[in-house]
């Protein structure tokens, strides 16, 4: 255990590589600021849960791309706007529907205007059991400058999430 009173500053020269055979947790009680003046890369091969209690800002000063092999579903509460200043495309096999200045041009096998068709379901997120149980803990050690950072419930969540934040499809991994 390492215990550092103030300031710690660490500077390497050269490459760092930090190997961990099991677990790793980072508590941070005030900001925390990366900058990568290179490439970033992250591979995760299990879920990938965030939990983003205030404003999500992203700005991409050039291209997004995502691929996805599943399902994508969002879920608002309030409006969705999306605004381009060239056009907006929706396509499904050969049917697509495109939007731009001049108007809307729809092209499909059959259009059904106000007759036929549903909506569907969106995906439902990962409940961040972990990031929750972080939460729980942490208020319990706030003022403790020495204290450790919580470990114990949250491997006993991540062992035994309680089921009912558990989507359907991933109970079966859960329940091993």
């Amino acid at each position: 255990r390492i215990t550092v009173g103030n300031d710690q500053t660490v500077r390497v020269k050269h490459d760092r590589v930090v190997n961990i055979s099991h677990d790793e947790g980072l508590y941070v009680r005030n900001d925390r600021k990366v900058t990568v003046e290179g490439r970033q890369e992250q591979s995760t091969t299990g879920d990938h849960i965030s939990l983003v209690k205030g404003t999500h800002s992203l700005e991409v000063k050039g291209d997004l791309a995502r691929k996805i092999t599943g399902a994508l579903g969002m879920k608002v509460r309030n409006e969705i706007v999306l605004e381009s200043s060239g056009k907006t495309t929706l396509k499904v096999g050969g049917s697509f529907v495109v939007i731009h200045a001049g108007g809307v041009d729809m092209v499909g096998l059959k259009i059904n205007l106000n007759s036929g068709g549903s909506p569907g379901t969106p995906v439902p997120t990962l409940q961040p059991a972990i990031l929750r149980a972080l939460a729980d803990e942490s208020n319990g050690v706030s003022g403790a400058e020495d204290a450790e950072p919580p470990r114990k419930n949250v491997q006993n969540t991540f062992n035994n999430p309680p089921q009912d934040l558990v989507p359907p499809q991933l109970r079966r991994i859960f329940s091993r």
